[in-house]
């Protein structure tokens, strides 16, 4: 699964809004004090907020890629991940001055390079690797380089004797980013145009008139509730938002969904 450092970011910051409510309820109810258990629950909640947001940081190994390189790194894995495997190995062997020994083994003066980024990684791709260096004089290591891994291709390399050496497309990235060699030469302002459109039409179709209903009621639901029930500040206010979300949907323009399925038979019979 990839993840970029803003959507780790938000994900943090969902996290630590929703311990915020559930702690400032809770000691709240136990103390009584309604500014003291704001402050209680702020300092709680940054500090939850950092080890959350460290966690996943480490666990997607985003630590040596820079938030503005996110874009640039999961473009150049777009590209090996659609690209045809000649494209991908005359890549893979002009990076690292390799040339290919089958389809995802590779060999230059100081490595075994197993490279494997259009597809999870399981069983059977440690096995073929294994089976391929057992029968090398094993004179240098081989070191695996993947997108994604199975669990059980993780247990394989660890409880392996032989200790392989395991990188992720990051490190693979790095030294793209430091031999200045990339799959693509990825215009930015095409990036940023592409996701501003995409923006456009995800908002436009939440908006869409058959959304209205939706709004209008949810939003009625929450300023309802907020007569009878404690906090009702914040029930009114996304009470309102949702009302105002309804408005909009009133003055936005249908959306005719554009029919995107292949006809398979027809291609067939084109054939």
């Amino acid at each position: 699964m990839k993840k970029t450092k803003i959507s780790i970011y938000f994900d943090s910051l969902l996290i630590s809004f929703s311990s915020f409510v559930v702690l400032f309820l809770w000691i709240n109810q136990k103390i009584k004090n309604a500014k003291t258990s704001f402050f209680v629950c702020i300092f709680i909640t940054m500090l939850i907020f950092y080890v959350i947001f460290k966690h996943l940081n480490n666990k997607y190994n985003l630590s040596k890629i820079k938030s503005f390189e996110q874009k640039h790194a999961f473009s150049c894995l777009e590209k090996l991940t659609f690209s045809s495997e000649e494209f991908c190995q005359n890549f893979i062997n002009s990076l690292l001055n390799s040339h290919t020994l089958s389809d995802k083994l590779f060999e230059n003066e100081q490595f075994y390079f197993c490279i494997n980024l259009k597809t999870i990684s399981d069983e059977n791709l440690f096995h073929c690797a294994n089976n391929f260096f057992l029968k090398t004089s094993m004179s240098k290591p081989l070191i695996f380089i993947t997108n994604e891994q199975s669990d059980s291709f993780q247990k394989l390399i660890s409880n392996s004797p032989i200790k392989y050496k395991s990188a992720d497309f990051y490190e693979l990235y790095s030294l793209m980013k430091h031999n200045n060699y990339y799959p693509e030469n990825i215009n930015n302002s095409k990036v940023r145009q592409k996701n501003l459109k995409n923006f456009k039409n995800k908002l436009s179709q939440s908006l869409s008139r058959k959304s209205f209903f939706k709004y209008f009621i949810s939003g009625l639901s929450l300023i309802i509730l907020s007569i009878y029930i404690p906090f009702s500040f914040y029930y009114l206010l996304f009470g309102s938002l949702l009302f105002i979300f309804s408005i909009l949907c009133l003055f936005s323009k249908s959306n005719h969904q554009t029919k995107t399925n292949t006809d398979l038979i027809s291609l067939i019979k084109k054939d």
